[in-house]
């Protein structure tokens, strides 16, 4: 198909959303059937890279590179151009369905090449992962048994499995497995960096990239949203879930027979908590993760606990602290460092306080009073509000943040262990 003689005369300006999260605007391009075609061949466009269209009325609609190719132009007819085969992105977003049933995703020569050091391939293996081990992962994600299925059977080592694995299977299944792999790098890196202070990971940012990929080949690319209103529901829908699981969690220790006393801190608290979120098996968990800046604005912060998705997208930041009395100074130090240094990112925040006090309902009414009134240092969306909490230990109340003109929402919960903490 040769219809560049038709964008001599209707172009239009489109931008580039590169998958490392790089745009590049002002594009000049003629769009037709599925197919830009750009003449500005020192363009970096790559496959899975996403192309913005402005539309009348201030909207817009979002399309998928699935394929480029370079046309020589003819003298005095056409220039020398690409070729930009698309699939448009449906309401602004891949949904699970589409990415499960169509391979409109795919990995170029040069995204292998990455995996190959990525996973340490040289040599026929996978990572440290045993036979059993690699068998096992990717059984479990994609329900096919690369040692005893006909079609796996003639590779003899890991790496050529996974190699042919990743250029035959569906997008979403190949998607979940090269995330599981890039989990257990993730793991490694951490290990080798605890391990040695000096350690630098030279292909962080080609992790990355893979990572985004094969988030987006699993269905996993939900946060492309026409309106900053849609994102806000979804991460606010996300937030919810979380919430309910943590007041599920707190009313269970404090019916338990988990006995705290004076020596059980914040951490010892954080530590239980951070045990049963995983036992939930809905989320990745990491705790102490070093996360914007520290209090004194001098170091890296340690987050008490930052909650993920299974597909890695960070969903909440969770704070706790230890409280007998509506300490003003301890609180705002806590709300700070939740809602302003660790939380760069307008990240659902859940600042969750173990309380020990003798009269709860005034505790609480102090408490709400105080965080009500509060300067938080950005704009307030929505007023602070209790939550109707389920049973008589727990208490809840939200806020909406605005951070840089991105919402997000702030929950303050609050279980009371009078019995179990000294």
């Amino acid at each position: 198909m040769k219809k560049a003689f038709n964008f001599l005369y209707t172009k239009e300006r489109v931008t580039l959303i590169k998958v490392s999260g790089k745009t590049i605007e002002n594009i000049e391009t003629h769009f037709e059937n599925n197919l830009f075609i750009i003449d500005d061949c020192k363009l970096d466009i790559e496959e899975n890279d996403i192309i913005k269209r402005n539309l009348p009325a201030g909207k817009f609609e979002k399309y998928l590179v699935i394929d480029i190719e370079f046309q020589w132009g003819k003298l005095g007819v056409t220039p020398d151009h690409y070729e930009v085969k698309v699939k448009k992105i449906k309401e602004n977003r891949i949904s699970h369905e589409e990415a499960s049933n169509t391979n409109i995703l795919k990995f170029s020569f040069r995204d292998k090449a990455i995996m190959e050091k990525l996973f340490n391939m040289e040599g026929g293996y996978v990572l440290n992962l045993s036979n059993s081990q690699f068998g096992a992962l990717i059984a479990e994600c994609s329900n096919i048994d690369v040692y005893s299925n006909p079609k796996y059977t003639s590779e003899p080592s890991k790496a050529k499995k996974l190699r042919k694995f990743w250029n035959n299977e569906s997008d979403s299944i190949v998607g979940r497995v090269i995330l599981e792999l890039l989990g257990i790098r993730e793991d490694l890196i951490k290990w080798q960096s605890e391990y040695d202070c000096n350690y630098n990971d030279n292909l962080a940012d080609e992790a990355k990239r893979i990572k985004n990929i094969a988030n987006a080949m699993a269905g996993n690319v939900e946060d492309i949203f026409p309106t900053e209103a849609e994102r806000f529901e979804a991460d606010l829908s996300a937030a919810n879930s979380l919430l309910q699981d943590l007041i599920i969690i707190g009313e269970e220790l404090i019916s338990s027979n988990v006995n705290f006393n004076e020596e059980s801190g914040e951490d010892n608290i954080n530590d239980i908590i951070r045990s049963m979120l995983k036992l939930t098996k809905k989320y990745e968990i990491k705790d102490q993760a070093r996360y914007g800046i520290s209090y004194n604005g001098k170091n890296a912060g340690e987050v008490d606990i930052l909650i993920s998705t299974k597909e890695g997208k960070e969903i909440g930041l969770f704070e706790g602290l230890k409280l007998d009395s509506v300490d003003t100074a301890y609180i705002d130090k806590h709300i700070v460092k939740a809602t302003q240094n660790y939380n760069m990112l307008g990240i659902a925040t859940f600042i969750v306080a173990y309380v020990s006090a003798a009269d709860y309902g005034v505790f609480w009414e102090k408490y709400y009073n105080h965080i009500s009134n509060y300067q938080y240092g950005m704009t307030v969306k929505r007023p602070m509000e209790q939550i109707t909490a389920p049973k008589a230990p727990t208490r809840i109340a939200q806020i909406i943040l605005s951070k840089d003109n991105f919402d997000f929402p702030v929950y303050f919960l609050c279980f009371n262990f009078r019995k179990n903490i000294k």
